[in-house]
């Protein structure tokens, strides 16, 4: 993450050094860099932005099908989302979801509109993931983890995050008001669909359904092995 900052910043310093300040407020601020320090070389400039895009979204479809996966498996999602496909190991269903709200969002023609949408409520939730992480530090010290760091560095993180949050609201509270709402949404549809004592005939046509998605996508409930004392 150091070195990832270290290398932004430079980069930055560097449009800055070289642009003039109406250049660097185009919208294509490393293509007109790369014709004016690179030459011919230049058109590896949006190759690299390219493959950069890619491997974000690559690492985004992992992380965010696993939360669905987490979700499901917690009970605050249909139980065919926290299923895992018997050849892959992936949460293939929770994937599926993703890639079809993707394409959902797609349809939008200002995508920065989409963006101030989501940035309030995107900085917000991950700044009180980082708090819950704080507070289980203190309150169960002793249990295991995988990777524990020192306090500071999630401490920072979670201020950030707020901040950054902060910034979007105060900047577009209109957009970041909305894209709140839209969250707040899922709330009557969680007490409704999952938490509420559904009828009979319903749990039937869930479980029937359920089994179908099952037989398409391959994929069966993730069997976890307990250690033993």
């Amino acid at each position: 993450m150091f070195i990832i900052t270290v290398l932004y910043v430079c980069i930055n310093l560097a449009y800055f050094t070289v642009l003039d300040p109406e250049m660097v407020g185009s919208g294509a601020t490393a293509v007109v860099f790369g014709k004016l320090t690179m030459g011919h070389w230049s058109i590896c400039i949006p190759i690299f932005v390219a493959l950069c895009c890619f491997g974000g979204i690559n690492g985004s479809i992992f992380t965010s099908s696993r939360l669905f996966y987490i979700g499901a498996c917690e009970g605050h999602l249909p139980s065919i989302m926290g299923m895992i496909n018997t050849k892959s190991l992936t949460p293939t269903p929770s994937i599926i979801v993703i890639g079809s709200l993707s394409a959902v969002y797609m349809v939008t023609e200002d995508v920065f509109l989409l963006i101030n949408y989501v940035n309030f409520v995107y900085f917000l939730s991950m700044g009180l993931a980082i708090t819950g992480l704080v507070v289980l530090r203190f309150q169960q010290p002793r249990m295991e983890r995988p990777l524990k760091l020192p306090l500071i560095i999630p401490i920072t993180a979670a201020f950030l995050c707020f901040g950054t949050g902060i910034i979007s609201f105060v900047i577009s509270p209109i957009e970041s008001g909305i894209g709140l709402g839209m969250v707040l949404t899922s709330v009557p549809v969680y007490l409704l669909a999952i938490k509420a004592k559904k009828p009979t005939c319903l749990n039937k046509v869930y479980g029937i359904v359920t089994v179908f998605l099952q037989c398409i996508t391959n994929c069966v409930i993730e069997e976890i092995e307990l250690p033993f004392e």
